[in-house]
């Protein structure tokens, strides 16, 4: 079977080996429909790949902390760069309420892998998620598939679209 995936060159060795185990941890517990997992998946994160997520500045601690509850909080002194990204509570959200079944890593080529995942119908709620996780551990995404095509990425955004060519009978 051929599942829908977001493809990526690895950093290196023990980059990839980090991801294969945070992967692991929320495939479990996704699949499985483990309800409080917040508290379980912050502590597979280093302090370099949380840095990677929004956090607040002293003056928004207050307001953050009464919407997430008591979760871990980062706070930084300065977060203007980061003011458009994720914060990592939100991608654990948008992962957990995704409606689609994590499958796995794939090696592709030496330096390609595909973080495979099956949605159960369209629209599933979207791959940022999974992008963000994949980089936040330092690795470059280069191409997805959510099902409508591949969609190929440099540096500066997309560049290429392959549709999927389906025969005309098939409307899905």
């Amino acid at each position: 079977m051929e599942y829908c995936y977001v493809e990526f060159k690895v950093k290196n060795e023990e980059k990839l080996n980090r991801l294969k185990l945070i992967f692991e941890v929320i495939k479990e517990d996704k699949n499985n429909e483990v309800q409080d997992t917040d508290g379980k998946w912050i502590k597979l994160f280093s302090d370099t790949e949380l840095d990677e997520f929004w956090w607040p500045n002293e003056q928004e601690y207050e307001e953050t902390r009464k919407n997430l509850g008591n979760v871990y909080i980062k706070v930084v002194s300065i977060n203007d760069n980061k003011q458009e990204d994720w914060d990592i509570y939100s991608m654990f959200e948008a992962i957990k309420d995704g409606e689609y079944e994590l499958i796995g890593i794939r090696k592709i080529s030496n330096s390609t892998y595909r973080l495979e995942f099956n949605p159960f119908a369209y629209p599933f709620g979207g791959i940022d998620s999974i992008r963000k996780l994949i980089s936040c551990i330092g690795h470059s995404v280069v191409a997805v598939d959510d099902g409508t095509g591949r969609l190929i990425f440099n540096m500066n955004g997309f560049f290429e679209y392959q549709m999927k060519k389906k025969p005309w009978w098939k409307f899905w």
